[in-house]
This record gives structure tokens, C-alpha cells and sequence, in this order.
């Protein structure tokens, strides 16, 4: 695998700190939404998205034990099960757990190539193919 050049190290730190800036304003603004917050070890992120209004018009998906409370708790979303992630627009969610690693290789496939996410897979120990992935892109 070619290493990186340094400016793409530079955009990829950017965009590091602008996701975690990100998460720290919505679960800041999210407080409001969910007082109880600071109480819970474990936040469900697309419970919390979707409390938040953030998922509104998109499509979605999360773990699959929780998808039926989900579907319930926000029936008038559109939620995807027997997938390990749904990309829409500028939103990726996924099952979570020990497929937490899809989501992020399609990311880094999509922001480096998928020679660079076929040599992170190979690091992880993962055979990294896209095509293999049970997933959706809403277009």
C-alpha cells in the first residue's frame, strides 16, 4: 500500500476534527432532548438522531435487537434491517458491534480509493470487498 501523501494526511485530520466537533455540538444541543443523558453509559446514536429531527427524510438503520422499539418509537422513519449499513447523503448508520468496521472502510474507500481501504482491511485482518456487504445507498 502507497503511503499518503501529507496533504491527504492534513484533509483526513480535518475531517477528523470537524466529525468529533461535530458530535460534540449535537450531543451538547441533544441535552435539551435528553436530560437523562449524562446518567447513561450507553447512548443508541440513532435514537438519538432521530429525537434530535436529524433523521428526518432519510433512511436508516441500527442494532438489529433495537430495530423494533426503533420502528415504534419513530414510525414514520424509513429503517433498513438485515444490513450492516445505510448511507444517505451525509449520513452512515449502522448495526454497530463487530460490523462497526463496514461502515468505516466504505468511508475510507470513499474518501481514499479502494486500494487504500483494501490495505486497511489487510492490516485489520479483514478481506475488504464492498460488493460483499449487505448495504444501501440512497441516491
Amino acid at each position: 500500500m502507497k503511503k499518503m501523501q501529507g496533504g491527504e494526511f492534513r484533509s483526513f485530520q480535518r475531517h477528523t476534527i470537524y466529525e468529533i466537533s461535530t458530535v460534540r455540538q449535537i450531543s451538547i444541543k441533544l441535552k435539551i432532548f435528553f436530560p437523562i443523558l449524562k446518567m447513561k453509559k450507553i447512548i443508541i446514536i440513532a435514537f438519538v438522531l432521530a429525537k434530535a429531527g436529524l433523521l428526518e427524510g432519510k433512511e436508516s438503520t441500527t442494532f438489529p435487537s433495537d430495530i423494533p422499539r426503533y420502528r415504534e418509537t419513530f414510525p414514520h422513519l424509513v429503517v433498513h434491517e438485515g444490513v450492516s449499513f445505510v448511507h444517505d447523503g451525509k449520513l452512515i448508520t449502522s448495526v454497530g458491534g463487530a460490523k462497526s468496521y463496514d461502515p468505516a472502510l466504505y468511508l475510507a474507500e470513499m474518501l481514499y480509493g479502494k486500494k487504500a481501504a483494501e490495505g486497511i482491511g489487510r492490516g485489520l485482518v479483514i478481506d475488504w470487498s464492498l460488493s460483499e456487504i449487505p448495504h444501501i445507498k440512497v441516491d
